[in-house]
């Protein structure tokens, strides 16, 4: 997925959380067309597989791995969203693969 461009940002926090302080420096980045320093919050080991285009496709929303993202200041991974238990739990509810080789890189 990657992180998104500040102007994705901006598209809600014009009016979204606009007088909080990591907002306003959002707004600062926008306004000197500056890319954001982003700091990485998730890693996955090297073996995983993950792509956010076939969740995106199947529904699946930023809150159901995030958490309320609109409501952090910070992001952290609260829910344990990199752990194998947490994608097994969601995969079985969605009725989705669950094989191995779904989330497993086999090279």
């Amino acid at each position: 997925m990657g992180f998104p461009p500040v102007s994705k940002c901006m598209a809600c926090h014009v009016l979204i959380a606009k007088d909080k302080p990591a907002i306003r420096k959002l707004v600062e980045f926008a306004a000197q067309k500056q890319t954001i320093p982003w700091v990485r919050v998730y890693r996955l080991a090297d073996f995983v597989f993950f792509d956010h285009r076939f969740h995106l496709m199947n529904d699946a929303k930023c809150e159901d791995c995030h958490g309320a993202v609109a409501e952090q200041d910070v992001v952290s991974d609260d829910l344990g969203a990199t752990k194998m238990v947490f994608c097994q739990g969601c995969h079985v509810k969605a009725h989705a693969s669950a094989g191995c080789t779904t989330c497993h890189n086999t090279r």
